[in-house]
């Protein structure tokens, strides 16, 4: 787990003396996890709508849960994003509604435990279907979005690497890209939310879409993707990075944008935290998945160093909003944050808990466990910006 050593805490009260600029465009990483996420992430968007900030939001990166969240906003808001107001008053109670009503979750349960086995093998692409009939997602990748630039991330089983929609083009790191208008987006979230145990992926005919391999690291000779493979099988995003931070910083090589230095970035994560296992037997160890989830925690702190690292240096201003933040409670123990910290805080209350432990699985919320991940978010942002204005 990070930790902000003195030095660090110098460096963050410089350089978020930046947030008083009230042009500085906000970067949003919505991750992956389940149920438990959508609700996470609507609390993080319930503050910036309380304090006025929806108008500043550049940029979407999605992940799985995280996609299905901004598309269910922007879809139901006729593809614009809303003003602060209507969030408040419309959208955030129809979210609420929704996902009590686990009606789109139970479909997703259904296609998952069916027994035929020939629908096993387009699960992902069924979903799609069930995305656009429950929740009335019938729009099209080449529809005119109003509002923030909307990154989609999923990942490509075959290669092995990102691929995303962004405005409206399909795009694979060295494989080219392909105008992805006529593609609905109840496809593209189906794809960015294809769990590759619950779901599978979602298939993609190579040959039905015009590729450009002019993208500056394609080689039409050696990246030709459409004579390599027929299909290509799309899986969710979080299998290649479930914060969607690659879409704005590329490991190793930096921002992907000048004007990305200037600006807020807030990272959403209600991914699965890793907890300690009392695991004698190897065999339970091997079947239980456990060396996954340790892979995958050690992917995702691999990535958070690095974003952890331009924030030491004071290179960029953002806050790095993780559900069930261990470090928190420490630091609360200690006292550190008392000053910051109000008694009736639900991060450290039996509720944040229980919230923080849940499932990142399909399961239908109760109204007490969506109130309290929703508090969860808002509140973790609220105490950040107070501890570091």
């Amino acid at each position: 787990m990070f930790k902000y050593s003195s030095s660090a805490m110098i460096n963050f009260k410089k350089l978020f003396s930046r947030l008083k600029n009230e042009d500085q465009k906000i970067y949003l990483c919505l991750s992956g996890g389940g149920v438990r996420a959508m609700a996470f992430h609507t609390g993080v968007l319930k503050y910036l709508a309380q304090n006025e900030m929806f108008n500043k939001i550049d940029s979407i990166s999605s992940v799985s849960a995280g996609s299905l969240l901004t598309g269910f906003i922007f879809s139901k808001n006729n593809l614009y994003w809303p003003e602060d107001q209507s969030f408040l008053n419309e959208t955030l109670p129809l979210i609420k509604e929704t996902l009590l009503s686990g009606d789109l979750l139970k479909k997703m349960k259904n296609i998952t435990f069916e027994p035929n086995i020939d629908s096993w093998f387009n699960r992902a692409n069924r979903l799609s279907a069930c995305i656009k009939e429950v929740w009335g997602i019938e729009q099209q990748m080449g529809d005119v979005f109003s509002g923030p630039n909307w990154i989609i991330n999923t990942t490509c089983a075959e290669t092995g690497t990102r691929f995303y929609f962004f405005g409206r083009n399909f795009i694979g790191y060295r494989y080219g890209r392909f105008d992805s208008s006529n593609i609905y987006i109840s496809d593209a979230l189906a794809m960015s939310s294809a769990l590759p145990f619950y779901i599978g992926p979602y298939v993609l005919k190579t040959g039905e879409f015009n590729w450009d391999y002019s993208l500056d690291d394609v080689s039409p000779d050696e990246d030709n993707i459409q004579e390599k493979f027929e299909n290509i099988h799309i899986l969710d995003g979080g299998i290649y990075d479930n914060t969607g931070l690659e879409a704005f910083l590329a490991m190793g090589k930096g921002f992907r944008k000048a004007d990305y230095k200037s600006g807020l970035f807030i990272l959403s994560d209600a991914s699965e935290v890793l907890r300690e296992q009392n695991s004698s037997d190897w065999l339970e160890i091997s079947s239980s998945g456990r060396s996954k989830k340790i892979m995958a925690n050690q992917v995702r702190s691999l990535r958070m160093r690095n974003f952890h690292g331009y924030l030491e240096r004071g290179d960029i201003s953002g806050y790095y909003l993780r559900l069930g933040d261990n470090y928190f409670d420490r630091q609360l123990v200690r006292g550190q944050l008392s000053s910051g910290w109000s008694n009736d805080s639900i991060i450290d209350s039996k509720v944040g808990k229980h919230v923080s432990q849940l499932e990142t699985g399909l399961q239908p919320l109760s109204e007490r466990d969506f109130d309290g991940l929703v508090s969860y978010g808002y509140e973790l942002l609220r105490l950040k910006k107070r501890i570091f204005p």
